[in-house]
Protein backbone atom coordinates (compact mmCIF):
# COMPACT_ATOMS: atom_id res chain seq x y z
CA UNK A 1 0.00 0.00 0.00
CA UNK A 2 1.58 3.45 -1.32
CA UNK A 3 1.89 6.21 1.46
CA UNK A 4 -0.98 8.02 -0.83
CA UNK A 5 -3.50 5.27 -0.24
CA UNK A 6 -2.30 5.12 3.46
CA UNK A 7 -3.11 9.32 3.93
CA UNK A 8 -6.24 8.94 1.69
CA UNK A 9 -7.67 6.18 4.54
CA UNK A 10 -6.35 8.21 7.50
CA UNK A 11 -7.02 11.81 6.35
CA UNK A 12 -11.46 12.21 7.30
CA UNK A 13 -12.96 12.97 3.85
CA UNK A 14 -12.94 16.50 3.18
CA UNK A 15 -13.03 18.15 -0.09
CA UNK A 16 -11.41 21.42 -0.38
CA UNK A 17 -12.99 24.39 -2.56
CA UNK A 18 -10.65 25.23 -5.68
CA UNK A 19 -10.56 29.02 -5.15
CA UNK A 20 -7.07 30.78 -4.01
CA UNK A 21 -8.88 32.27 -0.57
CA UNK A 22 -10.02 28.46 0.72
CA UNK A 23 -7.05 27.06 -0.15
CA UNK A 24 -4.73 30.37 1.65
CA UNK A 25 -7.48 30.62 4.55
CA UNK A 26 -7.33 26.29 4.82
CA UNK A 27 -5.28 24.99 8.48
CA UNK A 28 -4.57 21.75 8.61
CA UNK A 29 -4.75 19.29 11.44
CA UNK A 30 -1.98 16.82 11.53
CA UNK A 31 -3.48 15.32 14.72
CA UNK A 32 -5.18 11.86 14.38
CA UNK A 33 -6.41 9.10 16.49
CA UNK A 34 -6.36 5.20 15.76
CA UNK A 35 -7.12 2.54 18.10
CA UNK A 36 -3.58 3.37 19.93
CA UNK A 37 -4.01 6.57 20.30
CA UNK A 38 -3.34 9.71 19.12
CA UNK A 39 -0.66 10.58 16.81
CA UNK A 40 0.64 13.17 14.28
CA UNK A 41 1.63 12.98 10.65
CA UNK A 42 3.99 14.96 8.84
CA UNK A 43 2.17 15.47 6.13
CA UNK A 44 -1.07 14.93 4.66
CA UNK A 45 -3.19 15.27 1.35
CA UNK A 46 -6.87 17.09 1.14
CA UNK A 47 -8.66 16.26 -2.29
CA UNK A 48 -10.51 19.19 -4.55
CA UNK A 49 -14.29 19.16 -4.78
CA UNK A 50 -13.12 19.05 -8.39
CA UNK A 51 -15.37 17.20 -11.61
CA UNK A 52 -13.40 16.22 -14.80
CA UNK A 53 -10.11 15.37 -15.77
CA UNK A 54 -8.24 17.83 -13.10
CA UNK A 55 -10.41 15.58 -10.29
CA UNK A 56 -7.76 13.91 -9.54
CA UNK A 57 -5.33 17.50 -8.48
CA UNK A 58 -5.06 17.42 -4.54
CA UNK A 59 -3.38 19.35 -1.94
CA UNK A 60 -0.74 18.46 0.10
CA UNK A 61 0.31 19.97 3.33
CA UNK A 62 3.53 19.47 5.10
CA UNK A 63 3.30 20.05 8.99
CA UNK A 64 6.78 21.75 9.49
CA UNK A 65 7.67 23.23 6.37
CA UNK A 66 3.79 25.17 6.59
CA UNK A 67 3.91 24.97 3.22
CA UNK A 68 0.76 23.81 0.59
CA UNK A 69 1.55 21.97 -2.64
CA UNK A 70 -0.41 21.09 -5.69
CA UNK A 71 -0.61 17.27 -6.72
CA UNK A 72 -2.22 15.59 -9.32
CA UNK A 73 -3.15 11.72 -8.62
CA UNK A 74 -3.54 9.40 -11.45
CA UNK A 75 -3.93 5.81 -12.91
CA UNK A 76 -1.63 4.67 -15.45
CA UNK A 77 -0.75 1.05 -16.85
CA UNK A 78 -2.95 -0.10 -13.38
CA UNK A 79 -0.15 1.68 -11.15
CA UNK A 80 -1.45 4.45 -8.81
CA UNK A 81 0.92 7.37 -9.53
CA UNK A 82 1.82 11.35 -8.39
CA UNK A 83 2.45 14.25 -10.58
CA UNK A 84 3.96 17.37 -8.75
CA UNK A 85 2.28 20.36 -10.11
CA UNK A 86 3.83 23.36 -7.98
CA UNK A 87 3.98 25.41 -4.74
CA UNK A 88 0.99 27.40 -3.53
CA UNK A 89 1.94 30.65 -3.40
CA UNK A 90 -0.82 33.77 -2.50
CA UNK A 91 -0.94 36.01 -5.61
CA UNK A 92 2.28 33.91 -7.49
CA UNK A 93 1.32 30.65 -7.82
CA UNK A 94 -2.39 29.35 -7.76
CA UNK A 95 -5.53 28.05 -9.26
CA UNK A 96 -5.26 29.45 -12.25
CA UNK A 97 -1.53 28.60 -12.80
CA UNK A 98 -2.28 25.16 -12.03
CA UNK A 99 -5.00 24.80 -14.21
CA UNK A 100 -2.51 26.90 -17.02
CA UNK A 101 -0.45 24.19 -16.49
CA UNK A 102 -2.37 20.61 -16.23
CA UNK A 103 -4.61 21.32 -19.12
CA UNK A 104 -2.13 20.95 -22.01
CA UNK A 105 -0.78 18.18 -20.18
CA UNK A 106 -4.05 16.52 -19.92
CA UNK A 107 -5.48 17.07 -23.33
CA UNK A 108 -1.63 15.46 -24.47
CA UNK A 109 -2.08 12.25 -22.25
CA UNK A 110 -5.71 11.27 -21.83
CA UNK A 111 -8.16 10.03 -24.57
CA UNK A 112 -11.73 10.83 -25.14
CA UNK A 113 -12.57 9.19 -22.17
CA UNK A 114 -10.07 10.52 -19.67
CA UNK A 115 -8.42 7.78 -19.00
CA UNK A 116 -4.11 8.07 -19.23
CA UNK A 117 -2.80 6.36 -22.07
CA UNK A 118 0.59 8.34 -21.77
CA UNK A 119 2.49 8.80 -18.12
CA UNK A 120 2.28 12.81 -18.22
CA UNK A 121 6.24 12.30 -16.42
CA UNK A 122 7.42 10.76 -19.87
CA UNK A 123 5.63 13.51 -21.78
CA UNK A 124 6.99 15.97 -19.55
CA UNK A 125 10.47 14.67 -19.72
CA UNK A 126 10.19 14.54 -23.83
CA UNK A 127 8.74 17.92 -23.99
CA UNK A 128 11.78 19.11 -22.25
CA UNK A 129 14.60 17.56 -24.70
CA UNK A 130 12.49 18.61 -27.56
CA UNK A 131 12.43 22.13 -26.16
CA UNK A 132 16.42 21.95 -25.31
CA UNK A 133 16.53 21.06 -29.10
CA UNK A 134 14.83 23.72 -30.49
CA UNK A 135 16.25 26.38 -28.81
CA UNK A 136 19.82 24.86 -30.06
CA UNK A 137 18.43 25.14 -33.20
CA UNK A 138 18.88 28.89 -34.05
CA UNK A 139 18.27 30.23 -37.49
CA UNK A 140 19.86 32.45 -39.50
CA UNK A 141 18.42 35.26 -37.92
CA UNK A 142 19.01 34.58 -34.50
CA UNK A 143 22.47 34.16 -35.08
CA UNK A 144 22.73 37.79 -36.79
CA UNK A 145 20.90 38.92 -33.67
CA UNK A 146 23.70 37.24 -31.55
CA UNK A 147 26.62 38.80 -33.74
CA UNK A 148 25.20 42.19 -33.85
CA UNK A 149 25.47 42.05 -29.68
CA UNK A 150 28.53 41.24 -28.87
CA UNK A 151 29.90 43.42 -31.81
CA UNK A 152 30.79 41.16 -34.16
CA UNK A 153 33.69 39.19 -32.32
CA UNK A 154 36.65 37.94 -34.17
CA UNK A 155 36.44 33.62 -34.61
CA UNK A 156 40.31 33.06 -33.87
CA UNK A 157 41.44 35.16 -31.65
CA UNK A 158 40.27 37.38 -28.81
CA UNK A 159 38.47 41.05 -29.81
CA UNK A 160 35.95 42.12 -32.71
CA UNK A 161 36.43 42.78 -35.74
CA UNK A 162 37.63 46.65 -36.74
CA UNK A 163 34.81 49.16 -36.86
CA UNK A 164 35.31 49.26 -40.86
CA UNK A 165 34.88 45.26 -41.07
CA UNK A 166 31.71 45.61 -38.83
CA UNK A 167 30.17 48.31 -40.80
CA UNK A 168 30.92 46.39 -43.99
CA UNK A 169 28.99 43.41 -42.56
CA UNK A 170 26.02 45.09 -40.79
CA UNK A 171 25.45 46.51 -44.31
CA UNK A 172 24.95 43.16 -46.05
CA UNK A 173 23.35 41.65 -42.76
CA UNK A 174 20.61 43.49 -41.81
CA UNK A 175 21.39 47.08 -43.78
CA UNK A 176 19.43 48.30 -46.72
CA UNK A 177 17.07 49.35 -43.85
CA UNK A 178 16.45 51.59 -41.41
CA UNK A 179 17.69 49.76 -38.89
CA UNK A 180 21.57 51.04 -39.82
CA UNK A 181 20.34 54.58 -39.35
CA UNK A 182 20.52 54.38 -35.66
CA UNK A 183 23.97 52.69 -35.21
CA UNK A 184 27.18 54.46 -35.13
CA UNK A 185 30.41 52.20 -35.94
CA UNK A 186 33.72 53.10 -33.70
CA UNK A 187 36.50 51.54 -32.15
CA UNK A 188 38.37 51.45 -29.05
CA UNK A 189 42.43 52.13 -28.55
CA UNK A 190 43.30 48.76 -29.23
CA UNK A 191 41.63 48.64 -32.63
CA UNK A 192 37.98 46.34 -31.21
CA UNK A 193 35.41 47.84 -33.59
CA UNK A 194 32.31 48.99 -31.12
CA UNK A 195 28.57 49.61 -32.35
CA UNK A 196 26.77 52.33 -30.60
CA UNK A 197 23.37 53.71 -30.75
CA UNK A 198 22.33 56.78 -31.91
CA UNK A 199 20.02 59.53 -29.36
CA UNK A 200 16.58 59.39 -29.94
CA UNK A 201 16.11 56.07 -31.14
CA UNK A 202 16.17 52.35 -29.76
CA UNK A 203 18.99 51.58 -27.14
CA UNK A 204 20.14 47.98 -27.72
CA UNK A 205 19.61 45.67 -30.28
CA UNK A 206 16.84 44.18 -28.64
CA UNK A 207 14.85 47.47 -29.04
CA UNK A 208 16.57 47.58 -32.49
CA UNK A 209 14.97 44.10 -33.89
CA UNK A 210 11.97 44.47 -31.95
CA UNK A 211 10.85 48.04 -33.83
CA UNK A 212 12.46 46.37 -37.36
CA UNK A 213 11.54 42.67 -37.25
CA UNK A 214 12.52 41.22 -40.74
CA UNK A 215 10.96 42.78 -43.58
CA UNK A 216 10.10 46.28 -41.93
CA UNK A 217 11.69 49.11 -42.62
CA UNK A 218 13.22 47.87 -45.98
CA UNK A 219 15.25 50.91 -47.95
CA UNK A 220 14.02 49.88 -51.52
CA UNK A 221 16.16 52.32 -52.94
CA UNK A 222 17.96 55.28 -52.00
CA UNK A 223 21.67 57.01 -53.79
CA UNK A 224 23.54 56.37 -50.86
CA UNK A 225 22.00 53.71 -48.92
CA UNK A 226 20.62 51.50 -51.45
CA UNK A 227 21.69 52.24 -54.95
CA UNK A 228 21.47 48.49 -55.89
CA UNK A 229 18.25 48.10 -54.80
CA UNK A 230 19.39 44.87 -52.26
CA UNK A 231 18.08 43.24 -49.35
CA UNK A 232 19.17 42.16 -46.72
CA UNK A 233 20.21 38.79 -45.48
CA UNK A 234 18.14 39.04 -42.64
CA UNK A 235 15.27 40.68 -44.53
CA UNK A 236 15.50 37.59 -47.13
CA UNK A 237 14.27 33.96 -46.81
CA UNK A 238 17.88 32.95 -46.18
CA UNK A 239 17.44 34.72 -42.90
CA UNK A 240 14.32 32.13 -41.73
CA UNK A 241 16.65 29.08 -42.58
CA UNK A 242 18.28 27.29 -39.68
CA UNK A 243 21.75 27.92 -39.77
CA UNK A 244 22.59 24.27 -39.27
CA UNK A 245 20.61 23.36 -42.13
CA UNK A 246 22.80 25.21 -44.66
CA UNK A 247 24.36 23.41 -47.77
CA UNK A 248 26.83 25.38 -50.28
CA UNK A 249 23.82 25.57 -52.53
CA UNK A 250 21.52 27.84 -50.17
CA UNK A 251 24.69 30.14 -50.20
CA UNK A 252 25.19 29.85 -53.85
CA UNK A 253 22.15 30.88 -54.66
CA UNK A 254 22.34 33.39 -52.01
CA UNK A 255 24.89 34.83 -53.39
CA UNK A 256 24.41 34.06 -57.35
CA UNK A 257 20.78 35.15 -57.97
CA UNK A 258 21.12 38.44 -58.44
CA UNK A 259 23.45 41.35 -60.84
CA UNK A 260 26.12 41.46 -58.50
CA UNK A 261 29.36 42.75 -59.20
CA UNK A 262 32.25 39.64 -58.41
CA UNK A 263 33.80 42.12 -55.58
CA UNK A 264 30.10 42.28 -53.73
CA UNK A 265 29.61 38.71 -54.21
CA UNK A 266 33.24 37.58 -52.23
CA UNK A 267 32.60 40.33 -49.45
CA UNK A 268 28.94 38.39 -49.01
CA UNK A 269 30.75 35.17 -49.06
CA UNK A 270 33.33 36.59 -46.89
CA UNK A 271 30.45 37.51 -44.10
CA UNK A 272 28.30 34.38 -44.63
CA UNK A 273 31.26 32.82 -43.75
CA UNK A 274 31.97 34.64 -40.70
CA UNK A 275 29.05 34.41 -39.48
CA UNK A 276 29.32 30.49 -39.73
CA UNK A 277 32.33 30.32 -37.73
CA UNK A 278 31.15 32.25 -35.13
CA UNK A 279 28.16 29.94 -35.28
CA UNK A 280 30.72 26.95 -34.99
CA UNK A 281 32.77 28.25 -31.94
CA UNK A 282 29.91 29.45 -29.65
CA UNK A 283 29.37 28.10 -26.29
CA UNK A 284 25.70 27.53 -27.24
CA UNK A 285 26.52 25.29 -29.79
CA UNK A 286 24.10 25.88 -32.66
CA UNK A 287 25.68 23.83 -34.44
CA UNK A 288 26.30 21.38 -32.25
CA UNK A 289 29.37 19.39 -30.77
CA UNK A 290 29.81 17.64 -34.37
CA UNK A 291 29.13 20.08 -36.99
CA UNK A 292 28.67 19.70 -40.78
CA UNK A 293 31.35 21.22 -42.88
CA UNK A 294 31.31 25.46 -43.40
CA UNK A 295 28.90 25.78 -46.53
CA UNK A 296 30.47 28.67 -47.26
CA UNK A 297 33.80 26.95 -48.21
CA UNK A 298 35.58 27.99 -51.13
CA UNK A 299 37.88 24.77 -51.54
CA UNK A 300 36.97 21.32 -52.92
CA UNK A 301 34.34 23.11 -55.20
CA UNK A 302 32.10 23.89 -52.10
CA UNK A 303 30.49 27.61 -53.82
CA UNK A 304 30.97 28.86 -57.34
CA UNK A 305 31.27 32.74 -57.54
CA UNK A 306 29.75 33.60 -61.17
CA UNK A 307 32.61 35.67 -62.59
CA UNK A 308 31.15 38.00 -65.51
CA UNK A 309 33.57 39.00 -68.57
CA UNK A 310 33.19 42.69 -67.91
CA UNK A 311 33.39 43.88 -63.86
CA UNK A 312 29.55 45.31 -62.88
CA UNK A 313 31.91 47.67 -60.58
CA UNK A 314 31.13 51.53 -61.90
CA UNK A 315 34.54 52.39 -60.81
CA UNK A 316 36.25 49.46 -62.55
CA UNK A 317 37.56 51.31 -65.58
CA UNK A 318 40.07 52.79 -63.08
CA UNK A 319 41.48 49.84 -62.05
CA UNK A 320 44.38 50.11 -64.66
CA UNK A 321 45.35 53.20 -64.39
CA UNK A 322 47.24 55.59 -62.15
CA UNK A 323 48.06 59.14 -61.61
CA UNK A 324 51.38 60.86 -63.40
CA UNK A 325 53.49 63.09 -61.34
CA UNK A 326 52.33 66.22 -63.12
CA UNK A 327 48.60 64.87 -62.37
CA UNK A 328 49.29 64.26 -58.55
CA UNK A 329 50.99 67.15 -58.77
CA UNK A 330 48.00 69.23 -59.34
CA UNK A 331 45.79 67.35 -57.11
CA UNK A 332 47.90 68.39 -54.26
CA UNK A 333 47.58 72.12 -55.33
CA UNK A 334 44.01 71.39 -55.97
CA UNK A 335 43.88 70.23 -52.16
CA UNK A 336 46.08 73.35 -50.64
CA UNK A 337 43.86 75.83 -52.46
CA UNK A 338 40.61 74.03 -50.58
CA UNK A 339 41.73 73.75 -47.28
CA UNK A 340 39.95 77.32 -46.48
CA UNK A 341 36.28 74.96 -47.10
CA UNK A 342 37.18 71.61 -46.43
CA UNK A 343 40.22 72.09 -43.85
CA UNK A 344 40.11 69.03 -42.07
CA UNK A 345 38.89 66.27 -45.17
CA UNK A 346 41.68 68.48 -47.71
CA UNK A 347 44.59 67.82 -44.59
CA UNK A 348 44.00 64.47 -44.55
CA UNK A 349 43.89 63.96 -47.54
CA UNK A 350 47.24 65.62 -47.58
CA UNK A 351 48.90 63.76 -45.23
CA UNK A 352 47.85 59.93 -47.05
CA UNK A 353 49.73 61.28 -50.40
CA UNK A 354 52.61 62.63 -48.43
CA UNK A 355 52.26 59.45 -45.72
CA UNK A 356 51.53 57.04 -48.35
CA UNK A 357 49.66 55.09 -45.31
CA UNK A 358 45.66 54.31 -45.33
CA UNK A 359 42.66 56.52 -44.81
CA UNK A 360 41.56 54.10 -42.28
CA UNK A 361 44.81 53.99 -40.17
CA UNK A 362 45.55 57.82 -40.89
CA UNK A 363 42.13 58.54 -39.52
CA UNK A 364 42.84 57.53 -36.37
CA UNK A 365 45.84 59.78 -35.84
CA UNK A 366 45.00 61.47 -32.78
CA UNK A 367 47.08 64.90 -31.42
CA UNK A 368 48.82 62.83 -28.18
CA UNK A 369 50.55 59.62 -31.28
CA UNK A 370 52.51 63.23 -32.22
CA UNK A 371 55.84 63.46 -30.92
CA UNK A 372 57.30 66.78 -31.44
CA UNK A 373 60.64 65.79 -29.24
CA UNK A 374 61.23 63.03 -32.03
CA UNK A 375 59.58 64.27 -34.83
CA UNK A 376 57.38 61.57 -35.52
CA UNK A 377 53.93 60.52 -35.38
CA UNK A 378 52.98 56.37 -34.34
CA UNK A 379 50.19 55.45 -36.46
CA UNK A 380 47.92 53.09 -34.26
CA UNK A 381 46.77 49.82 -35.23
CA UNK A 382 47.18 49.53 -38.71
CA UNK A 383 45.86 46.94 -41.39
CA UNK A 384 48.30 44.34 -39.75
CA UNK A 385 47.42 45.50 -36.30
CA UNK A 386 50.70 46.98 -35.28
CA UNK A 387 51.84 50.24 -34.75
CA UNK A 388 53.74 52.00 -37.60
CA UNK A 389 56.26 55.69 -36.98
CA UNK A 390 55.65 58.28 -39.75
CA UNK A 391 58.68 60.52 -39.59
CA UNK A 392 57.53 64.33 -39.69
CA UNK A 393 59.51 65.94 -42.91
CA UNK A 394 58.74 69.11 -44.38
CA UNK A 395 55.99 67.82 -46.33
CA UNK A 396 53.86 66.11 -42.88
CA UNK A 397 55.34 69.23 -41.05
Amino acid sequence: MTDDKKESKLVPRLDLNFTDYAIDTFVPSFEFEDERGTYTKDKIVIPFNLKGNLKGLKLRCYRKKKTKYFMLLYWHNKKSLTLPCGLFRKDVYGIKEVEEYLTPIVKACTNKDGHWEIDPKVYLKEEKIKKETEQKIKSVNKIIEMICEESFPKTKVDGTLSALAIRSNCRTLLGYNLRTTHLIFTEDNEGNGLIRFKPDGPQSFTELFQKYPSGKGIIKYDTHLNPNRELSVYDSDLGTKAVIELVPGDIEDYINKKDRSEGYRNNLLDTLSHLWSYSRQHKERPLGRTPPLNPCRKIDGGITIKKGRKSKFKGSYLNDLSFTPETLGRIVDKLWELIPRFDFRALALLFIRYSGKRETESLKVKTSDIDWTHNEITLRLTKMRKNEIVDIDTDIL
